[in-house]
């Protein structure tokens, strides 16, 4: 990985970008979980970058982008946002308009943004996505998210990160068997190594009011990608975002679950690629193989 750092809004943020002579579609910028870093997006580069510009980073206080500290001059002092350093990013990189691909906390970002610029945004693909304003209810989830947090207050991070990963890669209704073992060992990898970040001092701002209470706002043609076995707050939020999102379909894909785009890359790639290929106008489904 070519390591590159942008000075936006008083942090470096940790980005790389990749393209080759044939890339020259869209700018598509990757938005990792936040269970994960920029990693997480290894088998997307280079099957993106034979037509896209691509770019993913490492949002504020994860992977190597350093922790959250306060802003000069902001007001209040030590606020920032996830939507303003991501414009910071694409500001500095002359980007004026890109597709957002967004995971899980990703996600959310990416419907942050798209509320707050939309005309920096081409097309959304959320992946699993996390919603501003969600009253989450941990439904599946309850009893081993409480354990996490147990353990990982105990100074336990290597069971905090299992049982994390049992949540989020395996999914409540599968096993760690069910679930390929390189592509585990590769998440479990990436959610010790969260664990582990230091706590910064800054505070993140959400947009106000959320982004719940104004879906119907994006214009941007938008593809939700899902995993079956995925938790069911994350099917809760999906089901919103399709009722009140005008231009919004909507594929799951089969065994897979929060990590989708690393358990099937070649699936998921091609799923992507053709969204983005598609004219704005077209009839849904069209260049699209739709799997409900």
């Amino acid at each position: 990985m070519t390591y590159q750092f942008a000075d936006v809004n008083g942090t470096n943020i940790h980005y790389e970008e990749r393209r080759t002579a044939q890339g020259t579609g869209t700018a598509v910028v990757l938005i990792h979980a936040g269970i994960n870093n920029l990693d997480m997006w290894d088998d997307q580069m280079d099957a993106f970058a034979k037509q896209h510009r691509v770019i993913r980073y490492d949002v504020r206080g994860w992977g190597e982008t350093a922790c959250p500290e306060p802003i000069e001059g902001a007001d209040p002092p030590g606020h920032y946002s996830d939507h303003d350093d991501l414009r910071g990013l694409l500001n500095h990189l002359g980007i004026t308009q890109a597709a957002l691909v967004g995971c899980s906390a990703g996600g959310k970002i990416a419907l942050d943004f798209a509320l707050v610029y939309p005309e920096m945004v081409h097309k959304l693909v959320l992946v699993g996505p996390g919603l501003g304003g969600y009253e989450w209810t941990y439904a599946g989830i309850s009893e081993k998210t409480e354990a996490m947090r147990s353990a990982y207050q105990r100074g336990e991070e290597e069971q905090a990160a299992e049982l994390w990963t049992q949540v989020w890669v395996d999914g409540p209704s599968r096993t760690s068997e069910q679930v390929e073992t390189a592509v585990r060992q590769r998440a479990y990898d990436m959610i010790l190594h969260m664990f582990r970040l230091p706590e910064g001092d800054g505070e993140r701002q959400e947009i106000d009011p959320p982004a719940i209470e104004r879906l119907g706002n994006i214009q941007a043609p938008m593809l939700i990608i899902v995993g079956e076995h995925d938790t069911p707050d994350i099917h809760a939020i999906i089901d919103l975002l399709i009722k009140q999102i005008p231009d919004v379909r909507q594929i799951q894909m089969a065994n897979t679950a929060h990590m989708l785009n690393m358990e099937k890359p070649t699936e998921f790639n091609q799923i992507v690629l053709n969204f983005l290929a598609q004219i704005p106008g077209e009839k849904k489904g069209e260049n699209l193989d739709e799997q409900k």
